[in-house]
């Protein structure tokens, strides 16, 4: 009976882990595919404004939103002006974002 009894609540452990898993990973999925669309938005604008390619990524962690731009190669111009420019881009795509930082 011990060992019908241990079955059935690993059985039981097994099926609650899966319904959990089935409910949370679709809310996350979403916000997921929101971001990546974000960033390659980000991506196309950045290379539309100053010709060059960017990595973009995005980092949501407990509320918080850091997106990291870092530029292909610098483009032409002051250095502080096409960072405010990139961090615009970024903040149009991404309202609520925390931090943004960018690299050349």
């Amino acid at each position: 009976m011990t060992k019908r009894f241990h079955a059935r609540s690993w059985f039981s452990a097994a099926l609650l882990g899966a319904a959990c898993a089935f409910t949370v990973l679709p809310v996350a999925g979403c916000g997921l595919k929101e971001g990546m669309e974000n960033a390659l938005e980000v991506n196309k604008d950045i290379k539309d404004e100053f010709g060059v390619m960017a990595s973009v990524n995005f980092n949501k962690t407990n509320g918080k939103t850091n997106v990291k731009v870092e530029l292909s190669e610098a483009p032409e111009g002051d250095t502080k002006e096409i960072k405010a420019k990139v961090e615009g881009i970024v903040r149009k795509h991404f309202p609520d974002v925390d931090e943004v930082d960018v690299k050349m």
